[in-house]
C-alpha cells in the first residue's frame, strides 16, 4: 500500500528540488550539453534522429529545398517586394486547453517551421541604386522567450536555431526592435563558433546606439512604406498576427500595393519534388494497409467507433503524425452523408461500411476510401452498384470533379482550377461514388453508398497509385473482410 508523504518530509523535498534547480541552470549556463545547445521547439536531427536525417527539417525532405523554394517565390516577385507569411494560430478546445498545432501549409513549404513565427521575404533589387536587399533575404520574427509558457506548452524557436538550422538571413524577436545589418553580422559570427548570442545583443544595445522597443507592426509598416509591393493573404483572418499585420500594412492596401500571396505559393507548391512525392507514398501506403486491417476485423454489427479506433492505431504505429481529417466511417444509408463522422452505431449484417480516412506524415497527407460489406459478401444490388463505381474508377481518367489536388492539405492548392492540364509531379485523388437516397423510390437500391478513392501521382510515363495497398475488386474485398476473425 502506498504511504502518503508526512508534512515533515516537506522540507526534505523543498530543499531537495532547490539542489536540483540550481544544479541544473548552473549546467544551462556553465556546461551547455554538446547534444543540443538551443532550442529548436519541434524536431530536428540532433534531437529527433530517428526521424530526421542531418540536415533535414521534415521527414526526406533537406534544407536545401526549402531554400530553393523561398528563392524560386522571390523570382516570382517583382524586383525588392515582399512577401509575409504567418504561421497558423493555435486553436483552442477547451479554456486554456490546445488542439494539437497543425501549422499553415504555405508558412511550412517555405521555411520547415511548425510553430509560431512570421516569415518575410524580400526579392532582390534591381540595382544597388534602388531601395531594398542586393540578393533575396529571409527575415525571420519569432515568439520571445517565454520560461513561464514553456513550462505549459513546452520549448519554442529560439534566435539560434532559426539561424543555424532553419536558415534565416535575420531574425527577431516579435517584441524587439530588429537589429541593423552590423550587429547582425557580429551576432551570425557568434552564433557560428557556438557562443550564446544573448548576452552580446544586450552589450551592444548599452554600448552602441540603443533605440526605444518596438515591436512585428512597426517593422512591418516601416517595410511596407519602402517596399514597391507587398503579398499577403489578407482574408486569412485567423492566422498567427493577423490582425497587428493587417493594421500595419493599412497605407499599402490604400494604396494599392498589397496582393494576395496564395495564388503564387498554391501553383508553386502544386508539382511536386521527389521527396514530397516520397512523403506521400508512405502516407497513403499506411493509410491503404490501415483499410485493410479494418477490412480484416469487420464483421455483422461491427461498431463503427472500433473501426474509426483500429484505423487511427494502425497508422499511428507505423509512423504517422496524426490523421489527415476527421475519419469517416459510415454504415447503411449513412454512407450517402459525405462527411459522416458520427461513428455512434453498429453497423448489422447484409449492409454495406464506407471508409474515407487519411494520415499525414511530414506534413503530406493521404486521402483514401473503400467500402465493403461487414457480412464478408456482397448483396446482387450492392454488387451492381459498386461495379459501377469500381469501373469508372478504373477507366481512363479526366479532370471533371472526381478528385481534388492532394499535398499540404487533403484538399491542397484550391486556387488552383479544375481545368488544369495534368502534368508529371502532380498528386490527385480519383475518388467516383454513387450515392443513392435511402427513399422507397428507389427499391432494392434505396440507401446504397460507395466511393472508391485512391491517390494518383502522374509521371513522365504514366501514374503511379499510391494506396493501391487496399484491395478494389469484388473478389478482393469479400476475401479481406473478416479474415482476421
Amino acid at each position: 500500500m502506498r504511504k502518503a508523504l508526512s508534512f515533515l518530509q516537506l522540507p526534505t523535498i523543498s530543499r531537495l528540488l532547490q539542489s536540483v534547480t540550481t544544479d541544473a541552470a548552473y549546467c544551462l549556463h556553465e556546461a551547455p550539453s554538446p547534444f543540443r545547445s538551443f532550442a529548436a521547439g519541434q524536431p530536428v536531427p540532433a534531437t529527433h534522429p530517428q526521424l530526421l536525417s542531418p540536415g533535414e527539417l521534415a521527414p526526406g525532405i533537406h534544407s536545401s529545398e526549402f531554400r530553393g523554394r523561398r528563392k524560386r517565390l522571390c523570382t516570382l516577385l517583382q524586383p525588392g517586394a515582399c512577401a509575409i507569411i504567418p504561421a497558423s494560430a493555435t486553436n483552442y478546445m477547451a479554456g486554456v486547453i490546445p488542439y494539437p498545432y497543425r501549422q499553415d501549409p504555405d508558412m511550412m513549404y517555405f521555411t520547415g517551421i511548425n510553430q509560431h513565427a512570421v516569415a518575410v521575404l524580400t526579392a532582390p533589387a534591381r540595382s544597388v541604386r534602388e531601395q531594398g536587399p542586393a540578393k533575396d533575404t529571409y527575415t525571420l520574427f519569432i515568439e520571445p522567450p517565454n520560461p513561464e509558457r514553456s513550462r505549459w506548452d513546452g520549448e519554442r524557436l529560439d534566435r539560434q536555431a532559426a539561424f543555424e538550422v532553419f536558415g534565416a538571413d535575420e531574425v527577431y524577436y516579435s517584441n524587439e526592435t530588429p537589429l541593423d545589418s552590423k550587429e547582425s553580422a557580429v551576432n551570425l559570427g557568434l552564433l557560428r563558433k557556438g557562443l550564446s548570442l544573448e548576452p552580446p545583443v544586450s552589450a551592444l544595445r548599452a554600448t552602441s546606439h540603443p533605440r526605444p522597443t518596438t515591436q512585428l507592426p512597426q517593422f512591418l509598416a516601416e517595410m511596407a512604406s519602402a517596399c514597391p509591393a507587398l503579398h499577403f493573404d489578407l482574408d486569412r483572418t485567423s492566422s498567427h498576427q493577423h490582425a497587428p499585420i493587417a493594421t500595419a500594412l493599412q497605407p499599402a492596401i490604400r494604396a494599392g500595393r498589397v496582393s494576395m500571396l496564395r495564388p503564387l505559393t498554391h501553383h508553386m507548391r502544386l508539382i511536386k519534388s521527389p521527396a514530397e512525392v516520397a512523403a506521400m507514398r508512405l502516407a497513403a501506403q499506411w493509410s491503404a494497409q490501415a483499410i485493410v486491417s479494418c477490412m480484416s476485423m469487420s464483421r455483422p454489427d461491427v461498431g463503427e467507433w472500433e473501426v474509426a479506433a483500429r484505423f487511427e492505431y494502425e497508422v499511428a504505429k507505423r509512423g504517422a503524425a496524426r490523421l489527415a481529417y476527421p475519419s469517416v466511417v459510415a454504415g447503411g444509408s449513412d454512407a450517402c452523408t459525405i462527411h459522416y463522422s458520427r461513428h455512434d452505431k453498429r453497423v448489422p449484417g447484409g449492409q454495406m461500411l464506407l471508409m474515407d480516412a487519411g494520415c499525414e506524415h511530414g506534413g503530406y497527407v493521404s486521402d483514401v476510401s473503400r467500402t465493403w460489406p461487414v457480412s464478408g459478401k456482397f448483396t446482387g444490388p450492392q454488387r451492381e452498384v459498386y461495379n459501377i463505381v469500381l469501373e469508372t474508377h478504373k477507366s481512363e481518367f479526366y479532370w471533371h470533379s472526381v478528385g481534388h489536388w492532394l499535398g499540404l492539405d487533403t484538399h491542397d492548392t484550391a486556387l488552383v482550377y479544375h481545368d488544369k492540364k495534368l502534368v508529371a509531379g502532380h498528386v490527385i485523388t480519383i475518388e467516383p461514388g454513387l450515392y443513392i437516397p435511402d427513399e422507397p423510390r428507389f427499391g432494392v437500391y434505396a440507401g446504397i453508398g460507395v466511393r472508391i478513392e485512391d491517390d494518383v501521382v502522374l509521371t513522365e510515363h504514366g501514374c503511379e497509385v499510391l494506396s493501391k495497398d487496399a484491395p478494389i475488386e469484388v473478389e478482393d474485398v469479400e476475401r479481406m473482410v473478416g479474415s482476421a476473425r
